[in-house]
């Protein structure tokens, strides 16, 4: 089977590393969601039901000092009164040569899904690091729109405490001096060589200023990105980008400008401004940002052009976070509002137990992009050890 040829292409490099047991960790993370929607949650109607739950060992294994291996498996269940969806939780990066079946089991309102969503090892030398196999990759400052991330990003809307996927690929990571690097990066895509990534990234932190840029090749195209961040007087200033310049610049282009500082009464405040030069300007036309490369490689996740972005958290306690996130389409006026809690109720050596919950709720515009996301109520129990 083609599927089990991925496995066994890493855990054979596992398998012919000698002195195994010189070091692991072994860690297991669970988590149990209920999840309550409707088109609006507060008519006193009977909102959809959905359960969802996550079991994901993962190992990490160092056969000699400089040599780390790891794998993670993932375990994803779901049972539902109504035909629930969600983003994130049934798709599969398409930076993949080959995967697992995704589905282990599945009739009305249930379904068992799987996936091995990390399996590879990493070797450091003298100022030089190499790492192959399914890997989490990332670029970029964006805090709730990160454009330059093309690396199986997560989707900004999403409610879903998800890991950022694994991607099959090759790094090669030279430093220079204390404060430089550049890296080889190529990725594998599941539709042939032709759309598989090629790129050199370049990063150098300064005083104060983080500076990163890679060029190349993806989806068949020329790409380029940046990535600038700065901190300003206990202020942090961002802004990055990405295009693949083989169309306009305009059409192209997505890009972020944004700041966050946290105040002396410990409120922290973000907010970004968000062009999306994939998406369209008119509702009627926003079918069409999802025949775009972007959207069906999973790179971008929004229909409109322009988007603002204001979150707010408070501690009122060191184990207590709350917090209330907005994601506008400023050209359609509608909207997502999002307010969030998290609480670290136990934790004992490495075993935490971590209470989450929030919501999502639509605000209306002119047939707007966001009109028709249902609202959302959900809360889960996380448990790490």
């Amino acid at each position: 089977m083609k599927q089990v040829s991925l496995i066994l292409m890493f855990l054979g490099a596992l398998l012919t590393t000698p002195t195994i047991a010189a070091s692991y960790t072994l860690s297991l993370d669970a988590a149990t969601s209920l999840y309550l929607t409707d088109d609006c949650i507060l008519d006193g109607s009977s909102p959809d039901r959905t359960l969802l739950a996550r079991l994901r060992p993962s190992l990490m294994l160092a056969p000699t000092s400089n040599i780390f291996l790891s794998i993670a498996y993932e375990l994803n269940g779901l049972s539902s009164d109504s035909q629930f969806s969600m983003q994130g939780t049934g798709k599969t990066p398409r930076l993949r040569i080959e995967d697992l079946e995704r589905e282990i089991y599945g009739d009305d309102g249930h379904s068992l899904a799987q996936n091995l969503d990390r399996a590879f090892i990493t070797w450091y030398g003298d100022g030089l690091e190499a790492s192959f196999g399914r890997q989490p990759i990332g670029h970029g400052s964006g805090r709730i729109f990160n454009p330059s991330d093309i690396f199986a990003p997560l989707t900004p809307q999403s409610t879903y405490s998800e890991y950022k996927g694994g991607i099959d690929a090759l790094r090669v990571r030279k430093y220079v001096g204390s404060d430089g690097a550049f890296e080889f990066i190529s990725a594998a895509h599941r539709d042939g060589a032709e759309d598989a990534y090629y790129l050199l990234r370049w990063e150098q932190s300064l005083q104060s200023v983080n500076l990163s840029a890679y060029g190349g090749r993806t989806l068949g195209a020329p790409t380029f990105a940046f990535d600038v961040a700065a901190d300003l007087g206990g202020t942090g200033i961002y802004g990055e980008g990405v295009a693949r310049v083989d169309v306009p610049i305009e059409d192209s282009l997505r890009a972020v400008i944004g700041g966050h500082r946290r105040f002396v009464n410990g409120i922290n405040a973000l907010l970004e401004l968000h062009y999306n030069g994939v998406g369209e300007t008119e509702p009627a036309e926003y079918p069409l940002a999802t025949l775009t490369r972007e959207w069906r490689n999973g790179e971008s996740f929004l229909l409109g052009k322009w988007y603002v972005a204001v979150e707010g958290d408070y501690q009122p306690h060191p184990l207590v976070t709350l917090s209330m996130a907005t994601i506008a389409n400023i050209e359609d006026g509608s909207a997502l509002l999002q307010p969030y809690f998290s609480w670290a109720a136990f934790e004992s050596g490495k075993t935490t137990v971590t209470l989450i919950g929030g919501g999502s709720f639509s605000v209306k515009g002119k047939d707007g992009e966001f009109d028709n996301s249902p609202d959302t109520i959900y809360i889960e129990v996380q448990l790490n050890f």
